[in-house]
């Protein structure tokens, strides 16, 4: 009996040393898992932080759009107003051109009016 009281001693111990080693592994997993909490927890602030970086550019990029669509408005409105002016331009050469020859004409008739004029004072 008393061998069998050694063998079931011996097996308490057996069981108390894997039992002791059990709970060392389990504190070592469970340091083990509080260090990578808190690995977790700088990624998700590190992560927080791009994604605020990320809202800035956002808002940066659509301030920039704005001012591109403002500019291509103003550019558009030069754009007409330059065709405008040409538009103009060619318009008032036109009308310069034709008062020119119309007074070319004006001049030539002028002139033989008072040829006639000399004509008819020399006549009398």
């Amino acid at each position: 009996m008393e061998a069998l009281l050694t063998q079931i001693l011996n097996e308490v111990k057996d069981t108390n040393l894997r039992l002791s080693k059990v709970e060392q592994n389990q504190l070592h997993l469970e340091t083990r898992f509080d260090a990578l909490e808190q690995r977790q927890l700088a990624l998700e602030t590190r992560f927080d932080a791009l994604e605020q970086r990320q809202l800035a550019l956002e808002t940066r990029f659509d301030a920039l759009e704005q001012k591109q669509t403002s500019m291509d408005k103003k550019l558009d409105m030069i754009y007409e107003q330059t065709a405008n002016l040409v538009e103009f331009r060619t318009e008032v050469n036109i009308k310069l051109d034709h008062l020119t020859n119309r007074l070319d004409t004006v001049e030539a008739v002028t002139k033989e009016n008072l040829y006639d004029l000399t004509k008819l004072k020399l006549a009398k």
